[in-house]
């Protein structure tokens, strides 16, 4: 009988990623990550600690000052606009809000996943296949919500908005979730729902997923792995059965969680 062990490849590495905003404010500092392709990770810190520009820098909003991010092997700093959309075609992002469209349908804001796969024209004039349409049902139905096609994102609650966000990010088809306190906005049975469900995607689509919580046991009921920010550098590296209140110590300076 064969024991090996497959090892999983490298999808998201940072090395050394420093980020420097006007006023010589340091949001991070020599920050090293390497995430292997399915693994969900939370990302846990205080306020102010670097979780938010970590991920913003990962998805090529915002640029580093310095260091490289690799995204599936290639290089996020440094390209052109053109190889720049293309690594990011491979990350979907989840904000606190679900940001959607009001004026649009809710399949339509799902639909809105989809522009980084149309050409210029196409994606302007919002001229979607049929094959579109059917990614974006799927991905709708996954969720939850393929009842809501037509419905008006306005006729929703705060926890179905947010599902109708996580499907448009799982209509892009990516790689990878990068997750902004997706649950920070929702009540107790929604955000179980909301961490629930990105859990249920990582395992069946194989999608590697960067949660950032406030919620410590959140990250324990759900990632697998623990990465805690202080000061913008790495503080805690564990999984997650390895993490204890010295490790919360760490990362917020008291044993209240």
């Amino acid at each position: 009988m064969d024991n090996t062990v497959i090892e999983k490849p490298n999808i998201i590495e940072a090395k050394k990623l420093t980020k420097i905003y006007p006023n010589d404010v340091r949001a991070l500092a020599d920050f090293n990550l390497t995430v292997t392709a399915g693994e969900f990770v939370a990302i846990l810190g205080s306020n102010g600690s670097g979780k938010t520009t970590l991920l913003r820098c990962l998805n090529g909003l915002v640029p580093p000052t310095c260091g490289e991010i690799i995204i599936n092997q290639r290089s996020l700093t440094g390209n052109n606009q053109n190889e720049l959309r293309q690594i990011r075609k491979m990350t979907g992002t989840i904000f606190q809000e679900a940001n959607l469209i009001e004026e649009l349908s809710v399949l339509m804001n799902v639909l809105v996943g989809r522009l980084p796969h149309l050409s210029l024209l196409r994606g302007i004039t919002f001229q979607f296949k049929d094959t579109d349409k059917e990614i974006a049902y799927h991905a709708l139905k996954k969720v939850g919500l393929a009842d809501k096609l037509y419905e008006p994102p306005g006729n929703l609650s705060g926890g179905q908005k947010q599902k109708v966000a996580i499907a448009r990010a799982l209509a892009q088809q990516p790689m990878i979730f990068l997750a902004d306190e997706p649950t920070a906005s929702l009540d107790p049975r929604s955000s179980n729902e909301i961490m629930e469900l990105l859990t249920e995607i990582s395992q069946e689509n194989g999608i590697t997923i960067l949660c950032v919580l406030h919620r410590v046991e959140f990250a324990e009921m759900y990632a697998k792995r623990i990465i805690g920010i202080k000061g913008g550098k790495n503080a805690v590296d564990q999984n997650t059965n390895k993490i204890n209140k010295d490790d919360l110590i760490k990362l917020y300076g008291t044993d209240d969680s």
